[in-house]
């Protein structure tokens, strides 16, 4: 409780902090809070104004989503067109999902995905507390106010610091560098078709060294546990899948 509150009230001193708990029943002296926000990285006022950002994710983790945009450029009949492409990063499984596609975009547009990713039925960001997001114009004044409303804070890094979003900046370089930038996107189609088989690898297929090298969301019987008598024995038993002519690989047991 009491890292909570640190974290929502960067102004607070130990003092302060012990008369919140106090008022909750909870009795500790600023010493035993001092010595725990600073275990969890969480510096003392007013130090705590520019609250270390490693302490703020590790107190969110579960709780704690990302958005932000890439560009691809795709050939046209009119020319080469710039495409911006939207998504959502959970940053604890790093699981995707990619919400809009589209070389026209404005607030309209913007407020209309949000207000499908907080569906009260099936609404992925419902579940987030805080959502990760640059100051691009898009996010804007009535997005923020939406997101509120439904529980999720908004969290604005400062300009020229995109490592406070690396999640998904690491997201962004990956379907580049493994995807996007290895085709020649020609129309919309070619580009949502490499968009999709790509969050479908990156979020079924592809281990990610970010969480102990493991695949996110693996369909059922894809992965063997290591040292398990089922282990593969020879290359006879093995198969490989691949999407977009085999540019994007992956390997699986046969089915016996």
């Amino acid at each position: 409780m009491m890292v909570k509150i640190a974290l929502e009230n960067p102004t607070w001193g130990y003092s302060r902090i012990v008369g919140a708990l106090q008022n909750l029943g909870v009795r500790r002296s600023k010493t035993t809070i001092a010595n725990i926000l600073q275990k969890e990285g969480i510096k003392p006022t007013p130090e705590r104004h520019h609250l270390d950002w490693n302490g703020f994710l590790k107190s969110h983790w579960d709780v704690l989503s990302a958005t932000d945009f890439f560009i691809a450029e795709v050939w046209t009949w009119k020319g080469l067109v710039r495409y911006h492409v939207h998504f959502i990063i959970d940053v604890a499984t790093r699981k995707v999902r990619v919400t809009h596609i589209s070389c026209q975009w404005n607030g309209s547009i913007m407020l209309n995905v949000f207000r499908r990713l907080l569906d009260e039925i099936d609404g992925d960001l419902r579940k987030m507390r805080y959502l990760i997001m640059d100051r691009d114009p898009l996010f804007t004044h009535t997005v923020r106010t939406l997101l509120k409303a439904c529980g999720v804070n908004p969290v604005r890094y400062r300009p020229g610091e995109p490592l406070m979003n690396i999640y998904a900046e690491r997201f962004v370089k990956s379907i580049k560098y493994e995807c996007i930038e290895k085709l020649i996107l020609v129309g919309e189609g070619s580009l949502r078709k490499a968009v999709r088989e790509y969050v479908i690898h990156y979020n079924e297929e592809r281990n990610h060294q970010g969480i102990d090298n493991q695949l996110i969301n693996p369909r059922p019987g894809t992965v063997i546990p290591v040292n398990d008598p089922q282990a593969v024995e020879n290359q006879s038993e093995i198969a490989k899948g691949g999407r977009l002519g085999d540019m994007l690989n992956f390997y699986y047991k046969k089915a016996s």
